[in-house]
C-alpha cells in the first residue's frame, strides 16, 4: 500500500490513486476521473454507466527499474445491477527515474489484463475495450519515488550471492585533526613533464618526491606538508623547491599550480597523517569520544565525529564504513566483521534522529529493503560525444591485474580506474563510460 514518507508532503499519495485510480479505472463506468480528490481510499466513482469503487492501487514489479506493472481492485455496480462485479486491472508503465528530484514518469500505459470472475465475457470486453481507449489518452504522469519505493519495500530482490571479502580495512583512530592516504600498494611514481618533480599515480592525494632534497611533499587543503619518508612524519613544508615552480598548468597540474606557495600552517595546526598502502579507514573524534544514548535502544553513538561509530551497553564499538559493519573491543582495534552478528537494536534506531541514516546499512530494515531497489535504478545523463575526452596518464607502461572471480583485467599503475576486457580498454571518469 502506499503510504507518505517524510519529505514528500508536496506529493499526496493521492497523485498516483487519481491516475491510475481515476483516468484508467473509472473506465469500467464511463468517467474520466474520480468524484473525490481526498487522500483517502477507496475512492467512490459515479458515471453515466453506473459507479464504481476504485481501492488504493499496489506496485506489483518494477522491472529493471524501466516497467512497472501495478495492481487495482475495484467494484463496478453497471446501472441497473443489484450487486457490484468485483475484480483487477493490471496496467504496465514505462519509467523515467530522476533520482535526485525523487521523481519517476509513467509513460506509455498498457492494459495487460482485466480479471472479473462474477461478468460475462462481453461485460469483461467492454471494461477492457473502456480502459484501452482511455489509457490511449493518457499522458505521462510524475509520481514520487518514495511512494513506489514504500510499496516495493517488501519485494526487493536478494542480492547477488558474490564472493567478497569480508577482511576488515586497516582502521586508524585519532582525537585530533588527521588525514588518511592510501595507495594502491607500494607508492607509484611517475615524471612530471619539463619538471624535475615526480608524483605518485596510484593514490587519490596530490604526492610528490623531489630528488634534490630527497623529501616527499603532500597537498592537504591548500597547505604543504613535507616528509623524509612517505610514512612520515609529516610536518608543515616551509618555502617549497624550486621544482614546483615549474609544474605544468594543464588539466593535470593547474590546480596544484595554484596552491604553490600554498598556505602557512604552524605545526600545531598541522594534521595528523596516517599512511597505508592497502584498504583502509579513518576515525576521527574531536577530543576523547563523546557518548549519546539512543532512546528505546542499548545503543550510544559517539556525537563528536562524523563517522557512522556506536557502542553497545556492553562496550563494544561498531563502525560503518562503504555499507559494512566492522566492530572492536576498543577504537584501536582489532576489528572483525559484523553486519551477520549486529546487535537487534540497530533496527530500532530512530529515523528521523541523529544517526537515523544508517538505516538502509541495517539489515532486514524497510531502509534497506528500498535501498536495495534504488540501487537498481538506472541513472542516464546526456553527454556530448564531441566534448568529452580523457587523457589517462600511467606510471610507465600500463600493468595490468586479474580482478578475482571474473575474466577482467584492472590497471594498477594509475590513479584513473582502467578496466581491460579482451582487447577492449574501459574507464569510468566523472560518471561516464569511455572506452
Amino acid at each position: 500500500m502506499f503510504s507518505v514518507l517524510p519529505g514528500v508532503a508536496a506529493f499526496p499519495r493521492r497523485h498516483l490513486g487519481l491516475f491510475l485510480g481515476g483516468w484508467l479505472l473509472a473506465a469500467g463506468v464511463g468517467v474520466g476521473a474520480p468524484a473525490n480528490t481526498a487522500d483517502t481510499w477507496p475512492h467512490h466513482i459515479t458515471g453515466d454507466r453506473g459507479s464504481a469503487t476504485v481501492y488504493q492501487p499496489q506496485v506489483v514489479s518494477w522491472n529493471d527499474r524501466r516497467q512497472l506493472e501495478a495492481r487495482i481492485a475495484l467494484a463496478v455496480t453497471p446501472t441497473g445491477a443489484k450487486e457490484p462485479a468485483y475484480g483487477t486491472l493490471e496496467v504496465r508503465f514505462d519509467t523515467t527515474t530522476d533520482l535526485a528530484g525523487r521523481r519517476v514518469t509513467l509513460t506509455n500505459p498498457v492494459l495487460l489484463s482485466a480479471r472479473f470472475p462474477s461478468l460475462d465475457a462481453p461485460g469483461v470486453s467492454g471494461i477492457e475495450e473502456n480502459a484501452r481507449r482511455i489509457l490511449s489518452g493518457v499522458g505521462a504522469k510524475t509520481v514520487p519515488l518514495d511512494m513506489i519505493l514504500m510499496s516495493l519495500r517488501h519485494q526487493a530482490d536478494a542480492a547477488a550471492s558474490v564472493p567478497l571479502s569480508q577482511d576488515p580495512p586497516r582502521i586508524y583512530y585519532c582525537a585530533r585533526p588527521a588525514c588518511l592516504v592510501v595507495f594502491d600498494g607500494q607508492p607509484v611514481m611517475t615524471a612530471v613533464t619539463n619538471c624535475p618533480l615526480t608524483f605518485a599515480v596510484n593514490t587519490n592525494w596530490e604526492v610528490f618526491f623531489d630528488a634534490s632534497t630527497q623529501n616527499w611533499f603532500l597537498l592537504h587543503n591548500g597547505a604543504w606538508l613535507s616528509a623524509p619518508d612517505v610514512r612520515g612524519p609529516w610536518l608543515p613544508a616551509g618555502p617549497l623547491p624550486p621544482a614546483f615552480s615549474s609544474l605544468p598548468a594543464d588539466g593535470n597540474f593547474a590546480e596544484v599550480k595554484r596552491q604553490v606557495p600554498g598556505r602557512a600552517l604552524a605545526a600545531s595546526d598541522a594534521p595528523t597523517v596516517f599512511v597505508s598502502m592497502t584498504s583502509a579507514a579513518i576515525i576521527v573524534t574531536t577530543g576523547a569520544p563523546k557518548l549519546t544514548a539512543i532512546p528505546g535502544t542499548a545503543l550510544s553513538f559517539v556525537s563528536n565525529t562524523d563517522a557512522a561509530l556506536f557502542q553497545d551497553a556492553g562496550g563494544t564499538y561498531y563502525y560503518l564504513i562503504s555499507g559494512r559493519w566492522f566492530s572492536a573491543p576498543a577504537l584501536t582495534g582489532p576489528w572483525t566483521f559484523a553486519t551477520p552478528s549486529l546487535p537487534s537494536d540497530f533496527a530500532k534506531i530512530p529515523a528521523s534522529g541523529p544517526r537515523g541514516w544508517v538505516l538502509p546499512s541495517v539489515p532486514g530494515t524497510p531502509q534497506a529493503q528500498e535501498a536495495v531497489i534504488q540501487a537498481q535504478i538506472p541513472q542516464e545523463a546526456t553527454l556530448s560525444r564531441s566534448g568529452a575526452a580523457l587523457t589517462v596518464y600511467y606510471a610507465g607502461a600500463p600493468q595490468f591485474v586479474s580482478i578475482t572471480g571474473t575474466s577482467l583485467f584492472y590497471a594498477a599503475n594509475t590513479s584513473f580506474v582502467v578496466i581491460q576486457d579482451g582487447t577492449r580498454y574501459y574507464s569510468c571518469y566523472q560518471g561516464a563510460w569511455f572506452s
